[in-house]
């Protein structure tokens, strides 16, 4: 297998068997990508510390470069694109691409312009300007393989750069004149360019670039195997990080003390969970006995599933507890090793996990929805329907009989059809309460079985977690030493 092939193969494994921590999976496939000579490098030009103004500088006089004749030579209608291009919005990111002719495209957040540039035509770069500092990747219209935060300010230096998701990333400090572009010490902080030096020289000196130190940042920005380089160095950097997070995780978790820690947290959920069985759902089942009462079965009985139970015995079975177990769940599942650390990004991640998690609580409710339910309601229609036909209908029509053909009196025979009525409500009570007593009885074994079986789940999903890390642990270090191998071929 070739370095390229064997190279690919593995940024492809990392989106498989690592975390998208840190937007490492959009930098693989843009690792991926850049293994084509045809795919474009991607520079981002980010204010930090700074106007917009500054930002635009720099895009205006990179995009000045290469050209086939001194600026001050090059006739007007040639630079009728750089004419619009320094009339852009700074309202919005803009992103510059390379094309044969001058196209612009507007949308939301960013403005998309084609330029017949030559700096961008024949290098195959694209630049974007950003109008803010990103929060994130996310705020990024495309991944960059380098993203210049350029600052006008000395004191912009002792800051941090904002966000450790953007990388590779190298300051760029803009300074007003050229005195301060070979100082030793503000060299170690950033790269030194001026902006207004190559303003000034543009029409008057060929060399307004080398001057300026935009040359400098030229050949940086264009050293297409030094920059796919960097990002893959920077995918090693992130992979090696969770495998040593990772490794940290399974020893701080391994062990007769961490095991203790599981067992009392296990113990203390049983705890929260039968003190919620006892005054949770138990009442709960009770306030549903007396929803459906015996005589409200007449015109109650196809509430029994949804609007009765609904409001009675899902809202109190034991809905603190399968919260608390989905928690627990959750942090022992995560795929983030270090919870105070996760990006808004990662905890919404890790929250869709949980919400799919399926718990015995869960598995118990649906049983008694799909399962008991139906069974009570089946029964209860078939005592009416059963009740009525076989007692209280044929009372019925037996005092109807003897009043009408053997003549007694309507008096007598509405005592015997009282009767059968009467005598067809008790023996609905009687069994509906037969019912009802079993139904209960059901769902609170259902529950305490759901109750042992989730102790036993927070048991194993703590043992899994650590043999899955376990096991993953050997094959992403295979990949990370075949990215490393194959950086070292670059």
């Amino acid at each position: 297998m070739s370095r390229q092939a064997g190279l690919r193969a593995a940024l492809s494994s990392v989106q498989k068997v690592f975390p998208n921590k840190g937007a490492l999976h959009k930098r693989a496939n843009l690792a991926i990508d850049s293994l084509d000579p045809q795919f474009p490098i991607k520079i981002a030009i980010i204010p930090f510390d700074t106007e917009r103004t500054i930002t635009k500088k720099v895009m205006d006089s990179l995009l000045l470069l290469d050209m086939p004749v001194p600026y001050s030579r090059v006739g007007a209608d040639d630079l009728a694109w750089h004419s619009f291009i320094k009339k852009r919005t700074l309202a919005k990111d803009t992103v510059v691409k390379g094309a044969l002719q001058l196209v612009g495209q507007v949308f939301n957040a960013v403005q998309v312009i084609g330029l017949p540039a030559p700096f961008l035509t024949k290098n195959n770069v694209q630049l974007m300007e950003c109008a803010t500092v990103p929060e994130s990747v996310h705020e990024i219209y495309e991944p960059c393989h380098l993203y210049l935060f350029v600052s006008a300010q000395i004191s912009s230096l002792t800051k941090a750069l904002p966000d450790q998701e953007l990388k590779p990333s190298l300051r760029i400090l803009d300074l007003p004149t050229t005195e301060d572009l070979s100082d030793p010490n503000l060299k170690l902080s950033a790269m030194l360019i001026s902006t207004s030096t190559a303003e000034t020289l543009l029409e008057t000196n060929e060399n307004w670039a080398s001057e300026s130190n935009i040359a400098q940042l030229r050949e940086l920005v264009l050293d297409r195997d030094a920059l796919i380089k960097n990002v893959v160095l920077s995918i090693l950097e992130n992979c090696k990080e969770y495998i040593h997070e990772s490794e940290v995780y399974i020893a701080a978790n391994s062990g007769q003390s961490k095991e203790q820690g599981i067992v009392e947290v296990r113990k203390q959920w049983a705890e929260l969970a039968h003190t919620e069985l006892r005054d949770v759902l138990n009442p709960g089942l009770e306030s549903f006995s007396r929803a459906v009462t015996w005589w409200k079965l007449y015109f109650k009985v196809d509430d029994i599933e949804n609007e009765i139970a609904e409001r009675t015995l899902f809202k109190s079975f034991l809905p603190t507890s399968e919260r608390s177990l989905l928690y627990i769940l959750g942090q022992l599942s995560s795929v983030d090793r270090l919870q105070d650390k996760m990006k808004p990004s990662e905890v919404v991640e890790v929250q869709n996990k949980m919400s799919k998690l399926g718990t015995s609580i869960e598995a118990a409710k649906e049983h008694v929805r799909s399962n008991l339910l139906p069974t009570l309601h089946s029964n209860a229609q078939k005592l009416i329907v059963s009740t009525f036909t076989l007692m209280q209908l044929p009372v019925f029509l037996c005092a109807y009989s003897g009043w009408y053909f053997f003549e007694f009196t309507a008096y007598s025979m509405t005592s015997v059809t009282l009767l059968g009525i009467v005598m067809g409500a008790r023996q609905v009570q009687k069994q509906w309460d037969i019912f009802v007593a079993e139904f209960q009885r059901e769902v609170n074994e259902n529950a305490v079985k759901a109750i042992d079986e989730a102790e036993v789940e927070i048991f194993k999903s703590w043992e899994e977690k650590l043999l899955t890390m376990k096991s993953q642990l050997s094959e992403q270090q295979k990949i990370v030493d075949e990215i490393s191998r194959c950086s070292k071929e670059m």
